[in-house]
């Protein structure tokens, strides 16, 4: 007897790159998986991620406090997603929420939030780039303090587009207080729209979050300390951090030192610079960028 003919296997939909979360397996980090549930149904509900996003923004603009229920998805989101192991290239920013911290944060008033709903239209910042550099380079720019190892380093900043009367009044500061910047490439300027880079970090992946609420979770570092750097304050105390929630979309966490009077020195241990989290951004490919656009999510630089 000849064999059965074999019936056709369905075929699985690929999955949704917009509502589809890429988490960290085995879990690292501090993940409430009750906590995290609740983000999978708000993303269900909104219809995909960066509408959620954007919802959580909005809402923590209107509570204007520091501690909230939407802070708290973010912190597990954050350590649900996935230690990037390398970032190339040019992605979009977008400010989720700042959070207020210490003195800055009166009766838990998140008074930075309410600060830049005056100030946003005077920021420039439209993304970051990421640029690969070899061990030579990386330690002309940590000044022998960071060794390259088998991790990839890349020399990185943020870019700033001045189209405004406001943008160009902050270049106008920026110059006095002797910011260092670079013009973008003509390509740069007609592709992505920023006009220079400023405010240079180190990226480096496979790090442990500086914060101590995030229990050992890995991510990939962004350090702004090294004076080589020639960063002004607040941003000369500056290590942000990020981790991958889904396909070519990052979620940050903006950290800084809070004794600013200690002399940073990669040898000096990570807990007596006092690092706070400051608050939470996004970066993101074009794919994402489009759909952001259409949403109408923190369109000051787009």
């Amino acid at each position: 007897m000849g064999q059965r003919p074999r019936r056709p296997q369905p075929r699985r939909a690929p999955a949704d790159k917009f509502s589809t979360l890429t988490l960290a397996d085995p879990v690292e980090g501090d993940v409430d998986q009750t906590r995290l549930e609740v983000v999978r149904s708000d993303i269900k509900n909104a219809g995909d991620i960066m509408r959620t996003l954007k919802s959580y923004s909005d809402l923590l603009t209107a509570e204007h406090k520091t501690d909230s229920a939407t802070f708290d998805k973010l912190h597990t989101l954050f350590n649900a997603g996935i230690a990037p192991q390398t970032m190339n290239g040019f992605y979009r920013g977008a400010l989720i929420s700042w959070q207020s911290q210490g003195l800055l944060a009166p009766f838990k008033e998140n008074t930075i939030g309410v600060a830049w709903q005056c100030s946003r239209f005077f920021s420039p910042w439209t993304g970051k780039k990421f640029n690969p550099i070899d061990a030579a380079e990386l330690a002309k720019w940590t000044e022998g303090g960071e060794p390259m190892g088998s991790d990839p380093a890349f020399n990185c900043s943020n870019t700033v587009a001045f189209r405004t009367i406001k943008e160009k009044f902050t270049r106008e500061v920026s110059k006095l207080a002797g910011v260092r910047m670079e013009d973008a490439t003509p390509e740069e300027k007609q592709k992505y729209g920023y006009d220079a880079h400023t405010f240079f970090f180190i990226g480096r992946p496979n790090k442990i979050s500086m914060l101590p609420e995030n229990k050992g979770k890995h991510v990939y570092q962004f350090n702004y300390r090294w004076k080589l750097l020639k960063n002004i304050p607040p941003d000369c105390f500056c290590i942000d951090e990020i981790t991958q929630i889904a396909d070519g979309l990052y979620l940050g966490q903006l950290i800084y030192a809070t004794d600013w009077l200690k002399p940073w020195s990669p040898t000096t241990p990570i807990e007596e610079y006092k690092y706070r989290l400051f608050g939470y951004f996004l970066l993101m490919d074009e794919e994402w960028h489009q759909r952001r656009l259409r949403i109408g999510f923190d369109l000051q630089n787009t």
